[in-house]
């Protein structure tokens, strides 16, 4: 039998199963046993069979674009949010520029609080704003628990934009910052940091909390010991008490260096160093993480995280699991680089 001119009935008569039944093995769908859906496949492969998302798929991952299908994708938002924080905003950039020419596209969608949803009431929203037939639906970081995992229940092709939560069955692609946070650690270390201020919220999600997890472990691996207590874990978002904290340990820790580890901090830690009559390396170093391509600060030393570049692989990987619904789940991690900057200097002698 011909490579080319393979056919699914041709699978299904070699099975001895319906036409019905291998489009269904083909596509990921219910209706038919493990060992049924197991055979499709390996026949399926072993006769050099490709289903159409299976051809465009391959085009996708050669940047061939034009002959994809149109589709419609989500990216879903808490809809209390009132506009889309710059991560957002930078993964649905890399989203859309990835797919720029496929005709398809990632809109955003706010979804009400479902914390006190019936089913019911989800399943209607979700039916009303057309999220129930979209293609597929991207998950951002910062989603609300009880979103997430609505979104992660959906019977759609789904891809987390964050690390995922514990014995989620979904792709995941997400810039490293856990390898980021560990990386200026050492940084500061190998400049003979030892009194390091860390700055960052520690608690209000799944991706703050690694970032702190990353910096406990990476001041163990130097000898230094990371105690919350002596670290500004407050939410920004706490504003005065946020500020009150920042001077208050400034003037208990004395540290040598700060770590910024979440992004939108930097106009306050530079205005806070200069109302305490520090300056910035001279008196203190600075290293942090960003989003943007460009330092956000004159001279900064920063470890730059991909978050654009995350949306752009997010898009590859969509295409590659509507084609391959059967295929091992994969979670991937771009690492992000360093951008050096005269914000570092070595620690004074003490």
């Amino acid at each position: 039998m011909s490579r080319k001119k393979i056919t699914m009935d041709d699978l299904a008569r070699e099975l001895g199963v319906s036409r019905l039944t291998v489009s269904k093995a083909l596509r990921g769908l219910p209706g038919m046993s493990l060992e049924t859906r197991r055979e499709i496949l390996r026949l399926a492969e072993e006769k050099g069979y490709m289903t159409r998302e299976q051809k465009e798929s391959s085009l996708f991952e050669h940047t061939s674009l034009q002959a994809l299908q149109p589709r419609r994708f989500y990216m879903v938002l808490q809809e209390s949010a009132t506009t889309p924080s710059q991560i957002h905003l930078e993964l649905l950039k890399g989203l859309n520029q990835r797919f720029h020419g496929s005709h398809s596209s990632v809109a955003p969608l706010f979804a009400p609080s479902v914390a006190s949803h019936s089913d019911v009431a989800w399943q209607e929203w979700s039916e009303g704003c057309g999220l129930a037939y979209a293609d597929g639906v991207f998950i951002p970081p910062m989603t609300p628990p009880e979103l997430e995992k609505r979104l992660l229940d959906l019977p759609l092709p789904r891809i987390l934009l964050n690390f995922p939560p514990t014995g989620a069955t979904v792709d995941s692609v997400v810039w490293d910052v856990y390898e980021s946070v560990r990386q200026a650690v050492q940084l500061l270390a190998d400049h003979g940091h030892r009194r390091i201020l860390y700055i960052g919220d520690t608690h209000s999600s799944r991706g703050y909390r690694l970032r702190w997890s990353a910096f406990a472990e990476a001041m163990a691996e130097v000898g230094l010991e990371a105690d919350r207590a002596r670290h500004l874990t407050l939410s920004l978002a706490e504003g005065a008490a946020w500020q009150k904290e920042f001077l208050r340990l400034m003037a208990a820790e004395k540290p040598t260096a700060l770590l910024n580890a979440v992004e939108g901090h930097l106009p306050w830690i530079y205005y806070l160093c200069s109302q305490s009559g520090l300056s910035i390396p001279a008196d203190c170093s600075l290293v942090s993480l960003d989003v943007t391509a460009e330092p956000p600060a004159p001279g900064l030393c920063y470890f730059y995280l991909p978050v654009r570049e995350t949306g752009a692989r997010a898009a590859d990987r969509m295409i590659w699991r509507i084609a391959n619904p059967g295929e091992p789940l994969e979670h991937l991690r771009l690492q992000g680089r360093l951008v050096p900057g005269d914000s570092l200097r070595e620690a004074p002698t003490e």
